[in-house]
């Protein structure tokens, strides 16, 4: 478990725990998965008023970065909107 900052579409930087949770394939190997807790519904509500409002059928994407804190790098998240309802679909 990682305490890491994440920016949200608003531009509002907030905590969020990011936890690997590992699992096990038949043939022995692993796969992994990242998954983002604590604060998500903070980061909703604060995005659903929004012209990036978050809701279904929105593409996003989250974006990792690095930044320098003292002598260490620090791992930062941002939640991007792709695009907004209607947008970037082709219906022909």
């Amino acid at each position: 478990m990682e305490e890491v900052p994440f920016i949200d579409p608003s531009g509002e930087v907030n905590t969020m725990t990011l936890t690997q949770w590992d699992m096990r394939k038949p043939s022995g190997t692993k796969s992994s998965s990242y998954i983002l807790r604590t604060n998500w519904n903070k980061v909703l509500k604060a995005n659903l008023k929004t012209t990036s409002e978050l809701k279904a059928k929105r593409v996003i994407q989250i974006w990792s970065f690095r930044r320098q804190v003292g002598d260490e790098q620090q791992l930062g998240l941002a939640l991007v909107v792709l695009n907004t309802e209607g947008e970037g679909s082709s219906s022909s």
